[in-house]
Parts: C-alpha cells; sequence; structure tokens
C-alpha cells in the first residue's frame, strides 16, 4: 500500500486497482478519459467514506490533477449527480469556505455518519475509502 503524506503525516493510501476503470484510451468507452474516470470514481464513494481530490487523481491516473478533480466536482456534481460532499482536502479538511459552501459540506458528511471537527476536520483514519475494495466481488 502506497504512502500518502498528508499535513507532514504519513497516512497509507489505499491501493487503486479497479477492474471496472479503463486507461485504455483507444476502447472508446466514457471512462477513457480522465474526467470520465475521476466521475466514475467519485460515484462509487459510499455513503460514511470520504475521498481526498489527490486521492480521486492518482486512482483516475493522474496523482498532480487534484485541483482538476475540484474543477470537475465544481461543473460536474449537480449534472451528474455526484456526492460532491464525499470528496475532501488531504488534511481530513472541508476545502469550501465558510459561508460558500462549508456548512452543507458539513451537514451532509454528518448526516451520512462521518464525524467532522469544529474546523471542518474528518478523521481520514476512520473514514478514509478503500476504492479497491469497493471493486472486489
Amino acid at each position: 500500500m502506497p504512502l500518502y503524506r498528508p499535513a507532514g503525516r504519513y497516512v497509507s493510501l489505499p491501493t487503486c486497482r479497479m477492474p471496472g476503470l479503463s486507461y485504455n484510451r483507444r476502447m472508446g468507452s466514457k471512462v477513457d478519459s480522465f474526467s470520465g474516470r475521476v466521475k466514475q470514481l467519485i460515484a462509487g464513494i459510499p455513503a460514511g467514506r470520504v475521498a481526498t481530490y489527490g486521492q480521486i487523481a492518482a486512482c483516475a491516473g493522474n496523482h498532480r490533477a487534484s485541483r482538476q478533480v475540484a474543477w470537475l466536482l465544481h461543473s460536474s456534481s449537480r449534472k451528474d449527480r455526484l456526492p460532491w460532499h464525499r470528496v475532501i482536502n488531504s488534511r481530513g479538511g472541508i476545502s469550501l469556505p465558510v459561508g460558500g459552501g462549508f456548512e452543507e459540506q458539513r451537514m451532509l458528511l454528518e448526516a451520512e455518519g462521518i464525524a467532522v471537527d469544529a474546523r471542518g476536520r474528518v478523521d481520514l483514519k476512520n473514514y478514509l475509502w478503500n476504492p479497491s475494495s469497493a471493486f472486489l466481488s
């Protein structure tokens, strides 16, 4: 399991081996693009779990594209009915500003049983999603 370093400490990042995701650009399916893989990953985050922008980017094939993940959430979450509130920053925190979506994201996370502290942080050791286990059957 690779190590991921959020905010000065190392956390084990779940591996990203998912049979349903295609990295072959010649296949012509919706998940050929980075954007399609990101949307599929976000749609697969179960209630009661969170993922980080960087984790989604890495699993979708570009570990340096966490800002693109944020942009995709901003532009596509309503249209594609993505659970946008389950994606947080690498420190386990809500990235939206107070008065600009922070309260809504916090409320949605807490409604799913995720503990959010006063600063808007989630304990990644308890709530981080393991994408590999979701695709094992």
